[in-house]
C-alpha cells in the first residue's frame, strides 16, 4: 500500500510506553509524531493551539482515560475532535464499552493491525 500523499502530524496518546515506541517508530517513516502518555498533557497541547491530523488514543488510561479526554477534547476543539482514532486492549467500564459501541469504526483494537491502522489514517486525513 502506498503512503497518504501527504505527511501527517499525528498525536499518539497512550500509557503503555511500548505501544507508544512502537507506534512511534511504525509511523515515523511517514509522518511526523508526537507521543504522551498523559491526556492531560495532551489536552494542553490542544489548548495553547498545537494541531494534528490524526490523534491516536488509548481509551483505557489511568487518570483521564480516552472517554474522558474526548469529552473534554470536544469542548477545546470539536474539529479536532473529529481525528481522533481509539485504541483498546480491553475495557475497564459500562461507559467505556457504550463509548466504544457508540464509535463504532473509530476504534481498533489492540494488538493493532499496522494495515488496518494505515488505512484509517489516511481515511482521516482524506
Amino acid at each position: 500500500m502506498s503512503p497518504p500523499l501527504r505527511r501527517a502530524r499525528i498525536l499518539v496518546l497512550d500509557d503503555e510506553v511500548r505501544v507508544a515506541s512502537v507506534l512511534k517508530r511504525v509511523l515515523q517513516r511517514d509522518h511526523d509524531v508526537v507521543v504522551t502518555g498523559e491526556a492531560t498533557e495532551a489536552l494542553s497541547w490542544l489548548e495553547r493551539g498545537d494541531r494534528y491530523d490524526v490523534i491516536l488514543s488509548d481509551i483505557n488510561m489511568p487518570g483521564m482515560n480516552g472517554v474522558a479526554f474526548y469529552s473534554r477534547l470536544l469542548e477545546v476543539s470539536a474539529e479536532q475532535a473529529e481525528r481522533v482514532i481509539f485504541m483498546t486492549g480491553g475495557l475497564s467500564s459500562a461507559e467505556e464499552c457504550a463509548f466504544v459501541t457508540a464509535l463504532g469504526d473509530r476504534v481498533l483494537e489492540k494488538p493493532l493491525d499496522f494495515v488496518d491502522l494505515r488505512l484509517r489514517i489516511a481515511a482521516v486525513m482524506a
